[in-house]
């Protein structure tokens, strides 16, 4: 196994943290940095958020199964992202009740879900969980400082170097309609980060299709910039012998 130093999270926007999985290992990071929603971004699962010590702090969780290479597909992923950030906001901390949008109507589980058919995704490719928990302590330890109203979001991949960054690119660039070299020039100002160069590719792609890569409802037709990039994944695929229907987490590039 590769081992390197653990950075602490990186808070590039209000209440939205960047960081490495092992940052999700640490109680005292997820207890003092007051954070309650997670969004992972890896290609195996972790016993760790079955543990008490993760539920009791996580009311919301995201897991988009991907790996950090360069055939990976992120675009298909980047609303769902977006929309699941912006519905988590939107709902108060100390709320019961599920964030819900519409896309996720049926899906909020404790449990692995296979799928995502309602958008488009298939088990070969991405496993989402979507979890809400009632908030409880028990025992353990006490906050020093009063939390926030709102949910802080912890966005990880596993060094908190290029995918996760990726992805909160994307969302900031869509929350704030900026384009993807000032929003990387800001994130950089607050972390070390060099996502993989497919992913620089894809963060373009999603400034030309300003924000959302299909024609229609169905998510069918793709707009022209994203099925420019779908045929040169295609070519790309093929001169690495690969179909694209590799499950994740059989090969990575993380640094």
């Amino acid at each position: 196994m590769v081992q390197y130093d653990v950075r602490p999270p990186s808070e590039v926007d209000h209440a939205l943290y960047i960081a490495d999985v092992l940052n999700t290992y640490q109680e005292p990071v997820l207890r003092d940095n007051h954070i309650s929603a997670v969004v992972s971004l890896v290609g195996n699962g972790c016993s760790l958020w079955q543990q008490q010590k993760f539920k009791r702090h996580v009311k919301h969780h995201l897991w988009i199964r991907c790996d950090d290479t360069e055939t990976q597909d992120l675009i298909k992923h980047m609303n769902i992202f977006c929309d699941f950030l912006d519905e988590v906001y939107a709902t108060p901390r100390n709320s019961t009740a599920s964030p819900v949008c519409s896309e996720y109507k049926g899906y909020f589980a404790s449990n692995w879900l296979p799928a995502f058919a309602a958008d488009g995704f298939h088990s070969t490719d991405v496993n989402l969980q979507l979890v809400h928990r009632k908030f409880e302590r028990t025992g353990g330890h006490e906050d020093t400082q009063a939390a926030p109203e709102t949910n802080v979001i912890l966005v990880h991949c596993e060094r908190g170097i290029s995918r996760s960054p990726t992805m909160v690119t994307a969302y900031l660039m869509r929350k704030y309609g900026k384009s993807r070299d000032a929003v990387l020039a800001d994130v950089k100002e607050k972390r070390k980060i060099r996502p993989n160069p497919g992913f620089m590719d894809q963060l373009e792609v999603w400034e030309q299709v300003q924000y959302q890569p299909w024609e229609d409802k169905e998510k069918t037709i793709p707009k022209a910039p994203y099925k420019a990039y779908l045929e040169r994944r295609a070519v790309l695929l093929k001169e690495k012998g690969l179909t694209g229907d590799e499950l994740p987490g059989m090969q990575t590039l993380d640094f």
